[in-house]
């Protein structure tokens, strides 16, 4: 009786032996993904820095600011302590402005919004100043389809449109 109980253990052992083998196959597969992943992330930040685009992903339906390059910080006049926060606490001066309205719009449709030298009314360290913005609010989708946050994708068009309208006023002049 003792012999075949034994036999049963040491059966169990092999088995066990053989799962914990498994498992750790498992486990070292599941770490090289995980390096490839944290790789595949850092890449796609960097990248997103280094982009010559101001860009911004905000989360949820508040907007909150999930990261963001420098080029969207320095055209908001902010530092990057701004992270986590909804957008209309880190800009309050677009109150009265049409933005949060069409990211609000965004996030609810599922439809994207792209604005063409739309005029936006910012505050830096001197105040108050006027930027005309080219932009795309761009949802972006979890892999069931449901809109988990805004991408923001915005290029400063400020001297070209300001340049344009010194040619209009000369034209004008002219004409007249």
């Amino acid at each position: 009786e003792l012999t075949s109980i034994n036999e049963e253990m040491q059966s169990a052992n092999e088995e066990l032996a053989a799962t914990n083998e498994e498992l750790i196959n498992y486990q070292e597969n599941l770490q090289q993904l995980n390096e490839t992943l944290v790789k595949s992330e850092n890449k796609f930040r960097q990248l997103m820095q280094e982009v010559p685009v101001a860009i911004a992903l905000l989360k949820g339906p508040h907007h909150e600011l999930e990261s963001a390059n420098d080029q969207i910080t320095k055209l908001w006049g902010k530092a990057n302590t701004i992270l986590n926060k909804p957008l209309t606490e880190i800009l309050p001066e677009l109150e009265g402005q049409h933005f949060i309205s069409l990211l609000d719009e965004v996030y609810k449709t599922g439809e994207s919004y792209y604005g063409s030298e739309e005029k936006a009314v910012l505050k830096h360290e001197e105040g108050l100043k006027d930027f005309y913005l080219n932009f795309i609010y761009q949802p972006v989708k979890d892999i069931d389809g449901e809109i988990t946050g805004i991408m923001v994708v915005a290029t400063d068009v400020s001297e070209q449109v300001a340049s344009r309208h010194v040619v209009e006023e000369s034209e004008g002049r002219l004409k007249f």
